[in-house]
């Protein structure tokens, strides 16, 4: 199934009757957006379906679109840049996800040896408390 907004360009096109139109893709990296165009056929435009059949474009379903590239000499800088700032977008994306995750982890040990220590000091000061008790009593008894 083709994505919405590309849908809603094509039928666009169909309707202006352009022979080429753009369409966007975005690729989304939480709190940055990439995106990129690409030139694609209007179905208007494509070889005319085998005779007999429906000439409606309505009625003609067209199971791909053909994505215009532009010509490559080599590799296009446009291309290099573009899958360059998405490898160093995603890299940054990862950093920030380990870093989150670290600082998280090094929460959670803070807390629990805060609740470890405070356990300790709980109990260290019951046994002291039974201990006066004990002498107490003992002392009583000596009496």
């Amino acid at each position: 199934r083709r994505p919405d907004h590309v849908s809603d360009t094509i039928n666009k096109g169909l309707h202006e009757k352009k022979s080429f139109f753009n369409v966007k893709s975005h690729v989304d990296l939480g709190d940055q957006t990439a995106s990129r165009e690409s030139k694609v056929i209007s179905p208007a435009f494509l070889p005319s379906p085998p005779h007999g059949k429906s000439k409606d474009i309505n009625k003609v379903k067209f199971t791909s679109v053909q994505i215009k590239k532009p010509k490559k000499i080599g590799k296009s800088p446009d291309n290099q840049i573009f899958d360059a700032f998405m490898t160093e977008a995603k890299q940054l994306k990862d950093q920030i996800d380990t870093k989150k995750t670290e600082e998280e982890l090094a929460h959670i040990t803070t807390l629990e040896k805060k609740q470890e220590e405070e356990v300790e000091l709980f109990v260290q000061s019951r046994k002291d408390a039974l201990r006066g008790q004990i002498v107490e009593t003992v002392n009583r008894f000596k009496q």
